[in-house]
C-alpha cells in the first residue's frame, strides 16, 4: 500500500504537468479536444492524489510503523480517530491533504458548467492550466521535499504518538476546514490571473468568481471560528486568540477575502473595481502561500509551526515568488485599461466598499508587518525584533472599530447616490439607539474604552440591521448580508462583554473544603486517578453551586501521556446564559491544597453564535446561485 500510494504521487505529477501546457499547445486548433483532455487530467489528478492519501489512511489506522511518519505521530492505542487526524498533524501528511483539496477545487472547476460556447472553454481551459501549474509545484515539493512515505532507518516497535492537544475532536475538523478556505482562494489567483491575461475583468468575470470565493470564505471561516475555540477550552488559559503568527496566517486572506466579495459585488452590479478586484484575488493567495512558509520554514518562532527546515521554507519561498511575479506583471501591464475616472459618493454603497476594502487592506497589511517584523529585523538588524500582541490590539482594533461605524450605515446605503433624507433619518435613530445602549451599559471606564465602543457600534449595527429587515424586501439575497453582518456585530458583541466583565481568580482547596467565588460555591469531593491506553488522567470532582440553583459536578483534568512525556490540561466548562464557568486543574501544594484556576467569561458565546451566523449568510448566498460556473449573471 505504501509502495502504490507514493508511486500515485508520482504518477499525479506527470498527468499534472500534462495538464498544465496541453491547453496552450491545442487551445487553439482544437480547443473541445484541449478541454475534455484536460477533464481527463483533473479526474486523473484527483483519483491518484486520493489513492496517495488513503493509502496514508490505511497506514496510520493499521499502525504501520515503517513509515517515518506514522512512528513520529501515531500509536498503537491511540483511537481510530486521531490516528486518522494524524495524517494531517503533521508536516508531510498536511501537505497531501492540502494538494488533494487543490486537486478536488480544480476537478469541480473542470465538470461545474454547462456552456459549451468556444470563448468560455478557452478561459475555462487556462484556468485549468493556472491550477495545474499550482498543483504541480505542491507535489513537486511534497515528492521530493517533504516525502509522505519515507521509510523509518530502523525498526520501530511503537510509535511516539501523537501531539497530545491535537487529540481533540475540534483539531481533528479544524486543519481540513481552514485548509479549504485556504487552498480555495487559488481559484481568486486563477481567475484573476486569466482575466487579466485575456483582458476580460468585467461583472461576468465577477459573478463566476464570486461564488468560488464565497466556498472559500464560508470554510475558512468554520476553520478560524474552530481553531478558536479548540484554544479556548483546550490549552487552558481561556483565550481564543494569541496573536500566534501561525493564527495571522489564517486571518490575513479571511480579511482580503472578505474585502474581495465586497469588491467583486461592486464589479458585478455596477462595473467598479477592475483593478482593485484581481488585485485582491492575487494577494488573497499570495498570503496563503506566505502563510505555509511560516508554517513550514521554522523561521518565525510558532506554536503552530509544523516544520523547520530552511531547505523546505526556500522551495515555498521560491514558488511564491514566481506565482507572484505572474500575478503581479500581468496586473501591472493591464492597469492601465482597467483604472476608472468613474466619480464615487462616499456616502453610498460605492463609497461603503472602498472604506470597507481600505480599512480591511490597511488591517491585513498591520498584521502581516507585525507577523514578519521578527523575520524582517534579523535580515536587516541582525537580531530578531519581537512582537507583543498589544502592537496588534492597538493599531488593529481601532481600524476595526471604525469599519464597525460604516457598517452601521450599511442597510441604508445605495448605489450612486444616497438621499441626505434618508441618511439624516436613519442618523436620528441610531442616535437615539447609541444613547439607549450607552446608559444600559453605564460604564465610564476609560480603560475598557475599546469595549464600551464594541459593545456600542454592535449594537448600533443589529438595531440598523432590524429597523431594515422591516422595510419592504426587493430580494431574499438580502438576508444573506443581513444575517453576515449581524453574525458580525454579535462576535463583536461577546468579543466587548468578554472585554469589559471577565475576570479570574485563583483558589486553594483540599478534599472536603469549600471555597467561594462570585455567585458560586465550590466544593472540591475528590480527586480520582485513572489508566488509559495512551496516558494518566487525574480528575477532581468539584460540586458547584450558584446561589439556590441545583448543583452541579464539573470534573477539570490532567493528563500525562507515557510515549510523548506531555502533560496536558482538560477544563471544566459550565455554560450559563450568555456566561461560561471555566475551571482548570492546577498542581498540588506541600501544604496539602490543590490550585485551581477558576474564571468567568462573559459573552464568550456570542463569538461563537456571530461566526455561525456569518456562515450562514454566506450559504444563503451561495444557495442563491443555481450555477456555480457561468458566463453570465446568475
Amino acid at each position: 500500500m505504501n509502495a502504490f500510494g507514493e508511486s500515485a504521487l508520482y504518477a499525479a505529477i506527470i498527468i499534472t504537468f500534462a495538464g498544465s501546457i496541453a491547453p496552450f499547445l491545442l487551445i487553439k486548433s482544437q480547443p473541445n479536444f484541449a478541454f475534455q483532455f484536460s477533464r481527463l487530467c483533473a479526474v486523473s489528478n484527483f483519483l491518484l492524489i486520493t489513492i496517495s492519501f488513503l493509502s496514508l489512511i490505511y497506514a496510520f489506522l493499521n499502525s504501520d510503523f515503517s513509515l517515518q511518519i506514522v512512528a513520529s505521530h501515531s500509536h498503537s492505542k491511540t483511537p481510530s480517530l486521531y490516528k486518522i487526524t494524524g495524517v494531517w498533524g503533521n508536516h508531510e501528511g498536511s501537505m497531501v491533504l492540502w494538494v488533494w483539496i487543490l486537486s478536488l477545487y480544480t476537478l469541480l472547476i473542470a465538470f461545474l458548467s454547462t456552456s459549451q460556447e468556444t470563448n468560455f472553454i478557452k478561459t475555462r481551459l487556462k484556468i485549468l492550466s493556472v491550477q495545474f501549474f499550482l498543483i504541480l509545484g505542491f507535489l513537486t515539493y511534497s515528492v521530493f521535499l517533504a516525502d509522505p512515505f519515507m521509510q523509518t532507518i530502523n525498526k520501530v516497535l511503537e510509535g511516539q504518538d501523537l501531539n497530545p492537544i491535537l487529540q481533540d475532536p475540534a483539531l481533528a475538523i479544524h486543519p481540513p476546514l481552514l485548509y479549504l478556505g485556504y487552498v480555495g482562494f487559488s481559484l481568486a489567483y486563477s481567475f484573476s490571473v486569466v482575466g487579466l491575461f485575456e483582458n476580460t475583468i468585467n461583472s461576468s468575470w465577477a459573478s463566476m468568481l464570486r461564488k468560488w470565493v464565497l466556498v472559500s470564505w464560508i470554510f475558512l471561516t468554520l476553520g478560524i471560528a474552530t481553531g478558536s475555540f479548540w484554544a479556548y477550552y483546550e490549552l487552558g488559559w481561556g483565550g481564543y486568540w494569541f496573536w500566534d503568527p501561525v493564527e495571522n496566517a489564517a486571518l490575513m486572506p479571511w480579511l482580503l477575502g472578505t474585502a474581495l466579495i465586497h469588491s467583486l459585488l461592486g464589479l458585478e452590479k455596477e462595473g467598479l473595481f477592475k483593478l482593485w478586484s484581481p488585485l485582491l484575488g492575487i494577494a488573497s493567495f499570495m498570503l496563503c502561500l506566505i502563510g505555509t512558509y511560516i508554517v513550514r520554514s521554522g523561521v518565525i518562532s510558532s506554536v503552530h509551526s509544523f516544520a523547520t527546515d530552511p531547505t523546505r521554507g526556500a522551495f515555498i519561498l521560491g514558488f511564491t515568488g514566481i506565482a507572484l511575479a505572474l500575478g503581479a506583471g500581468l496586473l501591472i501591464y493591464r492597469a492601465p485599461k482597467l483604472s476608472s475616472s468613474y466619480s464615487i459618493e462616499l456616502f453610498s454603497r460605492e463609497g461603503g466598499i472602498i472604506v470597507n476594502n481600505f480599512l480591511l487592506t490597511l488591517m491585513c497589511f498591520i498584521i502581516l508587518l507585525g507577523t514578519l517584523s521578527p523575520l524582517l529585523s534579523e535580515f536587516w538588524l541582525t537580531q530578531k525584533l519581537m512582537i507583543e500582541p498589544g502592537y496588534f490590539q492597538y493599531t488593529v482594533i481601532p481600524l476595526a472599530l471604525v469599519m464597525l461605524v460604516f457598517m452601521v450605515g450599511e442597510p441604508v446605503l445605495t448605489w450612486r447616490k444616497t438621499s441626505r433624507k434618508k441618511l439624516s433619518r436613519w442618523i436620528n435613530y441610531l442616535m437615539l439607539g447609541a444613547i439607549g445602549i450607552i446608559s444600559l451599559c453605564g460604564i465610564n471606564s476609560i480603560q475598557a474604552s475599546f469595549g464600551v465602543i464594541g459593545l456600542v457600534l454592535a449594537g448600533l449595527i443589529l438595531i440598523s440591521l432590524f429597523i431594515d429587515a422591516r422595510l419592504p424586501r426587493k430580494s431574499f439575497r438580502n438576508y444573506a448580508i443581513l444575517f453576515s453582518h449581524a453574525g458580525v456585530a454579535i462576535a463583536i458583541m461577546g468579543m466587548s462583554l468578554l472585554n469589559l466583565g471577565s475576570s479570574k481568580t485563583t483558589i486553594l482547596l483540599k478534599q472536603g473544603e469549600r471555597a467561594l467565588y462570585k455567585d458560586y460555591t465550590l466544593l472540591l469531593k475528590e480527586l480520582k486517578t485513572f489508566n488509559m491506553p495512551t496516558y494518566e488522567a487525574r480528575q477532581a470532582y468539584l460540586e458547584v453551586k450558584k446561589g439556590h440553583a441545583t448543583a452541579e459536578i464539573m470534573i477539570p483534568e490532567k493528563r500525562f501521556y507515557q510515549a510523548s512525556q506531555t502533560l496536558t490540561t482538560e477544563i471544566a466548562l459550565k455554560h450559563t446564559w450568555l456566561t461560561d464557568l471555566y475551571i482548570v486543574l492546577g498542581g498540588v501544594l506541600p501544604t496539602g491544597e490543590w490550585v485551581f484556576e477558576v474564571a468567568l467569561y462573559p459573552g464568550i458565546q456570542l463569538l461563537w453564535l456571530g461566526s455561525l451566523l456569518m456562515v450562514l449568510g454566506g450559504i444563503i448566498r451561495l444557495i442563491l446561485n443555481k450555477k456555480f460556473l457561468s458566463p453570465g449573471k446568475n
